[in-house]
C-alpha cells in the first residue's frame, strides 16, 4: 500500500478565483455555423467545470480546515486528560492510562498510545502502550506491523520532532476502509508520548483530508454525471449534424439526378426532421411540375401565335402578286409587312426559348455531357458558315472534359456566343473557341477580333432585349433582338455556372462561361 500524505495542522488558505470573463457577449452573438456553435459549447463544457471546481475547492479548503481543527482538538483533549498521570507517574501509569483510554474512545474513533524513550535514534522505536478498544496480543502485533508498513511511525517521529500534530490518510486492512489518523505528541523528560487517533466516520473519510480535492467521492460522482450530460449533448448535436448532412447529400443527388435520386424523407431518421423533409419533397415536386407545365404552355403559346402569323403571310401573297412593279407604294407596304412578320416570328421563337430557359432554371436537365466532343462538333459545323462569310474559327479544346447538364442548354450557350462573335468580327478576322479545365471548373471561352464594347456596358450586355447593333448591319442587325447573351447567362446559371465578359487587351471581346465539371472530369 502507498504511504499516506502528511497534512499540516493549518490548511493552506486559497483565495477564491475571480471570474473575469463573461460568456454573455458570446451567447448573444448571432449567425455562425453549427460547427462553430458546437465548438463554443465544448469550450463552455470545459470552462464551466473548471470554474466550479475552483470555487468548490476553495469552499472545501474551509471545510477541511474545520475538520482538521476538530481532529487536532480531540487528540489534544485526550492528551490533556492523560497528561497529569503521564507527568506524575510516567510509565508506571500504564494501567490507569489504559483504563482512561477505554472511556474516551467512541464507536467511530480508535485510540492508540505509543511511547518513544528519550535518546532513541530509530524512527520506529515506539512502544505500543495501550489501545482502545482493547486488542489481543496477536492483533496488536499485526496492527503494529501494518502501521509500520504504512509509514505511520515515520509520521509519529516527525510529529515528536516538530512538536505538533500531523494527520494522514490510510487504508487499514482490519477495517477494509480508509481512516484518518492523527498523531498528537506530548514531549516529556522521559521521552515522546504519541496519541494516535483513527477516525472512520463518513464526515472524515469522504473529506479531502490527506488527498487532493478531485479524488473525493463527491467530485468523482459529479464528474461522472457531468460527463454523461456532455455525451448526451454531444449525441444530440451529432444527430442534428448527421441529419443535416443527409439532407445536404440528398439535395445534391436530387440536383444531379432529379426525382430519380429519391425523396428527402427517405434519408431522414430523426422524427423531428421528418416534417422538414416532407416539405422539401413537396417543394421539389412543385418545382418539377411547374417546370413541366411552363414548358407545355410555352410550346402551346408558340403554336398559337404562329398560326395567325402564317395566316397573315398567306393573305399577303395575293397583294404581293398584285402589286408587282406597277404600284411601288403597295410593294413597299408589303415589304414592311414581311419584315414585321419576320420580326414577329423571331419574337415568338425568342419568347418560346425564354420560357423554356425559365423552366430549365426551375428543373434543369441532368446528364453527363462530353463537353469536349460537343464543342468539337459545334466548331466543325460553324467552320463552314464562318468561311462562307470570310471569317475563320480557331479552336483550343481540352480533351475529356465532362459536365453535368443538358446538351440542349450547352448547345444554346455555345451557338449564341459563336453567332454573336461572328456578327462582330470583320471580314478576314477570327473567332476563337477554347475549352479548359481550371480551378475545378470547366471554362468555355469565345472571343473575336471585333471592336469590343464600352466599359459601362460590360454588365448590361447580358440583360434581356439589350442590343446596340446598327440596323444596317450586313449580318442582319435588324433581326437581332438582344436575347442571345441573356439566354447564355440564364442557361449557364441553370447548369450551376456563371458567365463573364471583358474586352481583350489585343482587341475584340471575350466571353467566358464557367461550369462545374462532372465528378469524373
Amino acid at each position: 500500500m502507498a504511504r499516506g500524505r502528511v497534512i499540516e495542522t493549518a490548511a493552506a488558505e486559497r483565495p477564491a478565483p475571480a471570474i473575469r470573463q463573461r460568456f454573455g457577449g458570446l451567447m448573444r452573438a448571432r449567425g455562425g455555423s453549427l460547427t462553430a456553435r458546437l465548438i463554443f459549447l465544448l469550450v463552455v463544457f470545459v470552462a464551466v467545470p473548471l470554474v466550479l471546481y475552483r470555487l468548490m475547492e476553495a469552499a472545501d479548503d474551509d471545510k477541511r480546515a474545520l475538520l482538521l481543527k476538530n481532529v487536532h482538538e480531540r487528540g489534544r483533549l485526550v492528551l490533556e486528560i492523560l497528561r497529569p498521570s503521564i507527568e506524575e507517574q510516567g510509565l508506571n501509569a500504564l494501567p490507569s492510562l489504559a483504563e482512561k483510554l477505554q472511556g474516551l474512545a467512541g464507536g467511530d474513533t480508535t485510540l492508540r498510545l505509543f511511547f518513544k524513550p528519550s535518546g532513541g535514534t530509530d524512527p520506529k522505536g515506539f512502544f505500543y502502550l495501550a489501545s482502545a478498544p482493547q486488542l489481543s496480543a496477536p492483533e496488536l502485533a499485526a496492527e503494529r506491523a501494518e502501521l509500520s508498513s504504512l509509514g505511520v511511525f515515520d509520521t509519529l517521529a516527525s510529529s515528536c520532532n516538530q512538536g505538533k500534530a500531523l494527520v494522514t490518510r490510510h487504508t487499514m486492512s482490519r477495517a477494509s476502509e480508509e481512516v484518518i489518523i492523527a498523531a498528537t505528541p506530548l514531549v516529556t523528560a522521559s521521552g515522546c508520548w504519541s496519541l494516535v487517533t483513527a477516525f472512520s466516520t463518513a464526515a472524515y473519510r469522504d473529506s479531502s483530508i490527506g488527498r487532493p480535492y478531485w479524488a473525493t467521492p463527491e467530485v468523482r460522482l459529479g464528474a461522472v454525471i457531468y460527463f454523461a450530460m456532455f455525451l448526451v449533448t454531444l449525441t444530440v448535436f451529432w444527430g442534428i449534424w448527421r441529419a443535416l448532412r443527409r439532407l445536404t447529400q440528398r439535395s445534391r443527388l436530387i440536383r444531379a439526378r432529379g426525382l430519380e435520386a429519391g425523396r428527402f424523407a427517405d434519408a431522414i431518421e430523426l422524427e423531428e426532421f421528418a416534417e422538414v423533409a416532407g416539405e422539401l419533397d413537396r417543394l421539389v415536386g412543385t418545382l418539377h411540375n411547374s417546370a413541366q407545365a411552363l414548358k407545355a404552355i410555352a410550346e402551346q403559346n408558340a403554336h398559337a401565335f404562329k398560326t395567325p402569323v402564317a395566316v397573315i403571310r398567306q393573305s399577303v401573297e395575293p397583294v404581293r402578286k398584285r402589286a408587282g412593279e406597277n404600284d411601288p407604294r403597295l410593294a413597299r407596304a408589303v415589304a414592311l409587312i414581311d419584315a414585321s412578320l419576320d420580326k414577329l416570328d423571331d419574337l415568338i421563337a425568342c419568347a418560346w426559348r425564354v420560357d423554356e430557359t425559365l423552366a430549365d432554371l426551375l428543373d434543369p436537365p441532368r446528364e453527363q455531357v462530353n463537353l469536349s466532343a460537343l464543342l468539337g462538333r459545334i466548331a466543325e459545323d460553324y467552320q463552314v458558315l464562318a468561311e462562307g462569310r470570310g471569317r475563320h474559327i480557331k479552336t483550343a479544346i481540352a480533351p475529356n472534359v465532362t459536365v453535368l447538364g443538358s446538351v440542349e442548354l450547352i448547345e444554346a450557350i455555345v451557338e449564341n456566343l459563336v453567332d454573336n462573335a461572328l456578327s462582330f468580327t470583320p471580314v478576314g478576322g477570327n473567332v476563337y473557341l477554347s475549352l479548359e479545365l481550371h480551378d475545378n471548373e470547366a471554362r468555355i471561352v469565345v472571343s473575336d477580333d471585333g471592336p469590343g464594347i464600352s466599359k459601362d456596358l460590360s454588365d448590361a450586355i447580358f440583360d434581356r432585349y439589350f442590343s446596340r447593333r446598327s440596323q444596317t448591319d450586313p449580318d442582319g442587325g435588324g433581326r437581332h433582338l438582344g436575347m442571345g447573351l441573356w439566354i447564355v447567362k440564364r442557361n449557364a446559371e441553370a447548369l450551376g455556372g456563371s458567365v463573364t465578359g471583358r474586352n481583350r487587351a489585343e482587341g475584340g471581346f471575350e466571353v467566358t462561361v464557367h461550369l462545374p465539371p462532372a465528378a469524373d472530369s
